[in-house]
């Protein structure tokens, strides 16, 4: 069985702009406009996502929040802004969801001066959410907070932030994405092809979680893999699957399959939960690309894990513990190449 902790990986940097929303006031007094975004939570995917924000259990992630006046309309807009923050909104429903572990709040930071010259400052969180007055020479910068309990609920929320002044009322949503500090071991291995190699992702070096902590602007993320015979392996590229409305579905996930190896090779899906269900099996051609549209099998038992797993011509098979984190809602290309 194969580590990929001593594989090769490299990264690749694409820029993407955060995507700000911008209020104009209806013909009255006061005709500028306003720009809202926050720094971190502009994405939905926190693997391949422009600044998203990731929080992990019993962790308190800080962003601020900028409103900005443009000063292009005349007059600008120069006057008190009050933002507050719910949380939160399921991703894929867009529907109100209680007992995520998460509260996300606005802060201000109270100083007591001391002897000296010194001081000792905390930030106070404010319930009622915070106000600032805005001009285009001084934006308001408002410092916000998500935390996580010891035990959230995975997955992609939506904390929804309010931005009232005279221009009326802006709305912003902010992608919060509860993750492992650390990508769990792989659990079982496969039960359905005793023969491949077990392609182990949770050993994956380095560590997807961490690495995008360090990286929060790439978007995307690139790995390679040997087997253990030395003479096969493959890249993975996990990226945007071109979605603009929304996020894709954590339970599917686009495949493309590319042969660079030596001769045809044949690639198919496995679930441990039914080894008789079928599933896909198509043989790609040297210098041919397949697309597979997966769906994580669904397990009757709430118990049991969803396993749908890829088998790579009999020679290798991901492990199915942290299939799912890595590949669901997101488009990944695999590029085979060696002898198979």
């Amino acid at each position: 069985m194969s580590n990929t902790s001593g594989l090769w990986g490299r990264l690749v940097l694409a820029a993407v702009a955060a995507v700000p929303v911008i209020v104009s006031a209806a013909p009255a007094a006061n005709a500028g406009e306003l720009l809202v975004y926050p720094y971190l939570g502009n994405h939905w995917d926190w693997l391949y996502g422009d600044r998203p924000l990731m929080v992990s259990p019993s962790e308190t992630v800080p962003t601020d929040f900028v409103v900005v006046s443009i000063g292009y309309k005349t007059p600008p807009f120069n006057g008190p802004v009050h933002v507050q923050v719910d949380c939160c909104l399921d991703a894929m429903t867009r529907q109100p969801v209680t007992g995520t572990g998460l509260t996300a709040y606005f802060t201000t930071r109270f100083c007591l001066p001391l002897r000296g010259g010194r001081s000792i400052c905390q930030d106070i969180g404010l319930p009622g959410g915070a106000d600032l007055v805005v001009s285009p020479a001084s934006p308001g910068i408002f410092k916000m907070r998500v935390a996580a309990s010891n035990a959230p609920s995975f997955g992609q929320f939506i904390a929804t932030v309010s931005v009232d002044s005279s221009l009326g009322t802006i709305t912003k949503d902010v992608w919060v994405n509860v993750v492992p500090s650390s990508l769990p071991p792989d659990g079982p291995a496969p039960q359905c092809a005793s023969g491949p190699e077990v392609i182990s992702l949770g050993s994956i070096t380095p560590d997807p979680i961490a690495w995008k902590r360090a990286n929060l602007e790439t978007t995307s993320y690139q790995v390679g893999v040997g087997l253990s015979n030395g003479i096969a392996g493959f890249t993975m590229t996990f990226e945007d699957p071109g979605t603009t409305t929304g996020p894709l579905s954590p339970d599917q996930s686009q495949v493309a399959i590319t042969n660079e190896a030596n001769g045809p090779i044949a690639v198919m899906t496995s679930d441990s939960f039914n080894c008789a269900a079928p599933g896909s099996n198509v043989v790609i051609p040297v210098g041919s690309t397949t697309t597979l549209f997966l769906t994580r099998a669904t397990s009757p038992a709430a118990s049991s894990p969803m396993t749908t797993t890829l088998n790579l011509h009999n020679e290798a098979i991901f492990s199915e513990g942290n299939f799912w984190t890595l590949f669901g809602g997101r488009k990944v290309e695999l590029t085979l190449i060696g002898h198979w």
